[in-house]
């Protein structure tokens, strides 16, 4: 029995479509082009090293250092790492011992300054180079009182009588003895301005009183850098006039008491250093 013909023409099932043959030349054409763009671009030879750098693989601690000094290294770092219980023991007993030592000259300046108002505080300051503790004693001088009458200086005068070297005595002793100490010397009056003389304030506005305060704590700065030979860095003066009152200016007994200066003493004594 005779085969039938092929009805095909010839050509097989396998055959690649023609618009293959096209996307396949035209995908090679686009490879080449890539691959000429990249050999004629530039190439930074820093950054090229950046990166291989950052896929190699990086050098171990002992590698760089030797496993013979590693071994020195973590043995004495085991002997001289400091116990932090330790170390909180010790801040602990310098505050404790500070604590007992200003006590005593709190105490020695309450009995002095008896007839006078002062007050005590104290405070742990981290100054960023140390831990400090900063203790501060003030004691606020009238002018004059009804008892003793005028104890540093006559009214609207700014020269100290010659009773204020007594008053004064204690305050410029201790700075002589306590070189780290500081003190803060400011003049306060009461809000009645004068009509006349040096500190006449006529339009009542406080300059006068201002003046006058001011003048009062330099003649306190005066007599304990003459008398007790306290350096002027150690001294801080100002005057606060009639504005910074501790009682009320409605009454006799309030504005005596405004009348007044301040001496502020600030110690400074390190607990610790940072490093």
């Amino acid at each position: 029995m005779a085969k039938k013909k092929d009805s095909g023409g010839g050509k097989k099932s396998t055959d690649i479509p023609a618009w293959m043959a096209s996307f396949t030349d035209m995908v090679t054409l686009l490879f080449c082009f890539f691959v000429l763009l990249f050999a004629m671009a530039e190439i930074d030879p820093a950054r090229m090293r950046d990166i291989s750098q950052h896929f190699s693989p990086r050098p171990t601690i002992v590698e760089m250092i030797g496993s013979d000094s590693l071994f020195e290294l973590m043995s004495s770092g085991i002997e001289n790492v400091p116990d932090p219980g330790d170390r909180i023991a010790e801040r602990q007993a310098r505050i404790l011992e500070l604590e007992e030592l200003f006590a005593n000259i709190d105490t020695q300046f309450m009995t002095y300054f008896a007839d006078d108002i002062v007050f005590a505080d104290a405070q742990i300051v981290d100054t960023g180079e140390g831990l400090y503790y900063l203790h501060e004693i003030i004691v606020h001088l009238p002018i004059h009182d009804e008892e003793r009458g005028a104890v540093l200086f006559e009214s609207a005068q700014h020269v100290l009588l010659p009773g204020a070297h007594d008053a004064l005595a204690a305050i410029g002793l201790f700075l002589q003895e306590n070189p780290g100490a500081v003190i803060e010397i400011t003049g306060h009056t009461d809000n009645i301005p004068y009509r006349t003389g040096p500190f006449a304030d006529p339009d009542g506005l406080g300059f006068g009183n201002l003046s006058l305060s001011h003048h009062r704590a330099m003649s306190v700065m005066q007599h304990f850098m003459v008398v007790y030979g306290i350096s002027h860095e150690r001294i801080e003066v100002r005057g606060a006039g009639e504005w910074e009152p501790m009682d009320t200016n409605e009454t006799a007994e309030g504005r005596q008491r405004n009348r007044r200066v301040d001496l502020r003493i600030f110690m400074w004594h390190l607990i610790e250093n940072d490093n």
